[in-house]
């Protein structure tokens, strides 16, 4: 904690104190923050917080890219609230004694992260990231919206579902496309719109036309085409079930 915040470049790389990322490991570790302000996984996601601010917050990890290199997370105790999903990337993972993790921080794991806040082509991400495994597990509850899907697939309205865990029950699959995705309505056509399912997480069994399923997954943004898409994480999260 003194040699983060004594004005002073101690390890000589040309950053001092709260512009060096070495800071950042000691303070997810530390009960004050010196450097980064504590923040709720909401307030980063709504832009209370602004872009390349330094943050702290604490959540369950969700998801976890296929490479291990990125992660999601959110609030544990969550019940749908709006912008409670963050994208971390770019992370080094520590214990919470500051040494380094032995294992990749898995899904359910309660964790600390401090990184920056970005804005990456329209998504919010936390880049450089320390993220503390605390040791402990969580609950990441889904959050269920069936009647929706339309409203999620959008750029604009979908921004509050960013990052976030959602399921849907008995969605009707009313197209099927290449390379693992396919399109899925809310059962029985009841939602405005439609959403598309990528395996971009994990690599799914693919169903048929006309099938109905119990989904669950990851609300991401496609980057190129602007559109949010739903990423299962597991085969458990993609079951075939009988149309309503």
């Amino acid at each position: 904690e003194s040699v983060c915040d004594n004005t002073t470049d101690d390890d000589a790389d040309g950053f001092a104190d709260c512009a060096d990322f070495a800071c950042y490991a000691a303070d997810a570790t530390m009960e004050t923050a010196v450097c980064a302000a504590d923040n709720s996984i909401i307030e980063v996601q709504d832009d209370t917080v602004a872009d390349d601010a330094i943050v702290r917050f604490v959540g369950t990890v969700t998801a976890v890219g296929r490479d291990n290199d990125e992660i999601w997370v959110q609030t544990t105790t969550s019940t749908g609230a709006d912008h409670d999903g963050l994208h971390v990337v770019a992370f080094r993972s520590v214990l919470p004694n500051g040494e380094f993790a032995d294992a990749d921080i898995a899904v359910g794991r309660n964790v600390s992260v401090v990184g920056i806040k970005r804005n990456s082509f329209g998504e919010t991400i936390i880049s450089n990231a320390t993220v503390v495994d605390d040791e402990s597990d969580g609950t990441p509850l889904a959050r269920d919206d069936d009647g929706i899907l339309g409203n999620i697939s959008d750029v604009t309205t979908g921004k509050p579902y960013e990052g976030q865990l959602v399921t849907f029950s008995a969605a009707d699959v009313i197209a099927v496309g290449m390379f693992g995705q396919f399109t899925i309505d809310a059962a029985g056509g009841g939602s405005v719109g439609s959403l598309i399912v990528d395996d971009s997480l994990f690599s799914y069994t693919q169903p048929t036309m006309g099938e109905c399923v119990n989904i669950t997954g990851v609300i991401l943004l496609n980057t190129f085409d602007d559109f949010y898409y739903l990423a299962p994480r597991a085969a458990d999260d993609l079951q075939v079930v009988s149309c309503p």
